[in-house]
């Protein structure tokens, strides 16, 4: 069933704000009441390549505009985040099994599809989604599938206040695949930030305790049955509250690395030990937005003005300037795909294997349709009628040739695509009209600052 609320249009507004506010601005405008979400380091344009354990064909993008999806890496569709919640305050996040089962976070417990419930499961690859069973009334933070058991999954809690006083929040978990969760322990003053699994049934759980305010680290060897705390020392840290889980080695479930957002000094720690001791790191960047480490050593380091950067120890980082701006990344058999910042490029998501070039995997507008779901389904009932409007507003928010500002010609007809039917035979609300002649408009306004932007001389094929 649709959710009430704002139509997918809305989801773009930050982005297209961005492109004519300056920052001062903007912020304020994120920060009007139900407007603003939680994504650490998100922003306008902001996506994120999702892995799935032991399919590297199939491809996900989680964008500010919903989840895209493919089996085959060729041909993509859209899920909306209108089938979980109007995504006005709080953009769903989405984790996949193995077995393609989906969990759906909202971080809310109203203006979702079941008022109460936070937490959405889907048994056949996004199609239709219901509330999980055992989290009721519980603000879910987060949740994690373990990607070598995908009917084990993991999700916290990060409940606010009563008359003053923090709730106790929770670790739940799930051996049925995600449909129903069950509390394992409540954890007193701690407030859950991120979950993420290891490998050999490790997972960690990253929260803050409020009083005083301090990071800490918790770490389970069982799967979630039994968690030990560590403190994350440093008191340094400016923003303790504001931390993620960027990275676990995919070979040593001991190393962990955590990002801190507004930290300047020791924003990066990272522990070789599963959090008996921790290490502050110093990337070249002031300003870290994922960390992918692989197999036997090395990573990669998406950073200031999403840059990309490489290294063979974690320690010494070498700049690729001619990469894409880009958002997020996975390495997914042998290959880094990335996730790429579609308010200045034409792409959604490239991969590559040096750093030096890159193939284009996905073209937003290339973006097939609702995901061709059976009737009755939550996608077929719910984002099918929006597509139309989300291509459009892709197609005005596409970035322009230099030039483009001064150019006084009439607009021109949006790229026709599969499955789209007329504006005009759908109808469309006086608030939907705005918002797409809006779109362009912020669009030709932004040309001559996108066109005098330093070019990242990337070449995508």
């Amino acid at each position: 069933m649709p959710v009430d609320g704002a139509p997918v249009a809305l989801y773009t507004i930050t982005s297209l704000m961005s492109r004519i506010l300056p920052p001062s601005l903007l912020l304020t405008f994120l920060l009007l009441p139900g407007l603003g979400h939680a994504h650490i380091g998100a922003g306008a344009g902001d996506t994120d390549v999702l892995p799935r354990s032991g399919s590297p064909n199939v491809t996900l993008l989680e964008a500010s505009w919903g989840l895209v999806v493919s089996d085959d890496g060729e041909s993509f569709d859209w899920i909306c985040h209108e089938v979980l919640s109007n995504g006005v305050a709080e953009l769903p996040e989405f984790e996949v099994s193995s077995e393609g089962m989906f969990l759906g976070v909202t971080g809310l417990l109203t203006g979702v599809l079941e008022p109460g419930e936070s937490l959405y499961y889907s048994p056949d690859d996004g199609c239709t989604w219901s509330s999980v069973t055992g989290t009721t009334g519980r603000l879910i933070q987060d949740a994690s599938f373990d990607p070598e058991s995908p009917m084990t999954a993991i999700a916290v809690t990060a409940d606010g206040y009563v008359d003053g006083e923090p709730l106790d929040n929770t670790i739940f978990r799930s051996t049925d695949g995600g449909r129903s969760f069950d509390a394992l322990s409540d954890w007193d003053g701690l407030v859950f930030r991120e979950v993420r699994f290891g490998r050999g049934g490790v997972v960690y759980a990253l929260g803050v305790r409020l009083s005083p305010e301090r990071a800490v680290l918790l770490r389970s060897d069982n799967a979630g049955e039994d968690w030990v705390e560590y403190p994350i020392p440093g008191e340094s840290l400016e923003s303790p509250s504001f931390g993620v889980i960027s990275a676990i080695d995919p070979g040593d479930s001991q190393e962990v690395w955590l990002t801190f957002d507004g930290n300047q000094i020791d924003g990066v720690v990272r522990t070789r030990d599963g959090g008996a001791t921790f290490e502050v790191m110093s990337p070249p960047v002031s300003a870290v937005l994922d960390v992918t480490l692989l197999e036997g050593g090395g990573g990669w380091m998406i950073g200031d003005a999403r840059a990309l950067w490489s290294s063979e120890d974690r320690i010494d980082w070498e700049s690729h300037p001619d990469a894409p701006q880009v958002w997020g990344a996975a390495f997914i058999d042998g290959e880094l795909r990335l996730a790429v910042n579609t308010l200045a490029h034409p792409q959604a998501v490239v991969r590559t294997v040096d750093g030096e070039s890159f193939d284009t995997v996905l073209e937003t507008l290339d973006l097939r349709g609702a995901k061709q779901c059976p009737a009755g389904t939550s996608v077929a009932t719910t984002c099918e009628p929006l597509f139309d409007t989300l291509y459009r507003t892709l197609e005005l928010m596409r970035p322009r040739p230099s030039g483009d500002d001064d150019d006084s010609s009439s607009p021109e007809e949006p790229v026709a695509c599969e499955g789209c039917s007329a504006l005009g035979d759908q109808g469309a609300s006086g608030s939907l009209i705005l918002l797409l002649a809006l779109a362009y408009l912020c669009g030709r306004y932004s040309a001559q600052r996108v066109s005098g932007s330093p070019e990242t001389g990337a070449t995508i094929r």
